[in-house]
């Protein structure tokens, strides 16, 4: 059977879009990648998308919108994907959205996707199924059963042990044991990866740039030990997995604060990126060595 994937990540700088022909069985291999598309998101979006948890006054308002915008831009992506695969809707079992996640708070049960599932149905004519998170939050989960599920069915080894390794906006980790059973299987937010960094980029460079582009800010830049130790010295990277964050904890916020520390310090900025990258970095080797078995 076929099925599209739909996925906006911490970022929110597109929707990535994958078209996968799954076996008609259990077991998920062998699975073939059909098709595969990034499909940018306008800038105004983004920016809303980031700036949401700041505002008040019109926040709800802006909630309900982004949510029927961002189920168009989803649409609109699996639309143009099984175009370009040359088939039909109907030749699609599923379109699986997790949608853009806008609040994510585990300790309350509760985490929140915008892309209106409605509007997805509507403009691909298929099956849609969506908000993957709350029933693990409900069952005392942090809200993201599926990464862990996958690279169990797909990566795990019966000779070897194997540890998945995802740095998007934030970092996280599966373990996985040579000849392990699902419930082997460790999985949890390591904690920042790319999104402080972007964040960053995106206040030294007035909202021009999004990202340091090839690393080429933190490679001009010296890691600073001292406050790489006290970035270091963080209360969630202190807690036991199972754990999981997002922009809630290390978003734009933090971002400023970091900045206007090291503008008062009158430091360069590259040296704050090459930090913020040996932070995460470290915080990864950190975590495996103390929650992963030996």
């Amino acid at each position: 059977m076929y099925v599209i994937g739909l996925m906006s990540g911490t970022s929110a700088d597109a929707v990535d879009a994958a078209l996968v022909e799954w076996p008609d069985a259990e077991l998920a291999l062998p699975f073939r990648l059909v098709a595969f598309r990034e499909f940018p998101l306008p800038k105004q979006t983004r920016d809303r998308i980031h700036g949401l948890g700041s505002r008040s006054e019109t926040a709800l308002e802006d909630l309900s919108r982004l949510d029927v915008e961002m189920g168009e831009l989803f649409g609109a992506a699996a639309t143009a994907l099984i175009k370009e695969s040359g088939m039909a809707p109907r030749d699609v079992a599923a379109v699986a959205s997790h949608g853009q996640t806008v609040a994510h708070h585990p300790e309350h049960k509760a985490s929140l996707q915008i892309g209106n599932a409605s509007v997805i149905a509507e403009r691909t004519g298929c099956c849609v199924i969506s908000d993957f998170r709350s029933r693990d939050l409900a069952a005392g989960g942090e809200g993201a059963p599926l990464a862990p599920f996958f690279h169990h069915a797909v990566l795990a080894s019966a000779t070897e042990n194997r540890l998945v390794l995802n740095l998007g906006g934030i970092a996280n980790v599966t373990w996985l044991p040579r000849n392990g059973a699902p419930d082997d299987v460790i999985a949890f937010d390591v904690g920042p990866a790319n999104v402080l960094i972007d964040e960053v980029v995106r206040i030294y460079s007035d909202g021009r740039e999004h990202m340091d582009r090839d690393g080429r800010r933190a490679l001009r830049g010296r890691v600073d030990t001292q406050r790489l130790d006290e970035l270091l010295d963080d209360s969630f990277l202190e807690r036991p997995p199972p754990r999981s964050t997002g922009r809630e904890r290390y978003g734009r916020q933090e971002a400023m604060a970091l900045v206007e520390r090291w503008r008062s310090e009158q430091r360069a900025e590259e040296d704050l990126v090459a930090t913020l990258v040996a932070f995460t970095a470290t915080a990864v080797q950190q975590a495996a060595v103390r929650w992963l078995p030996k």
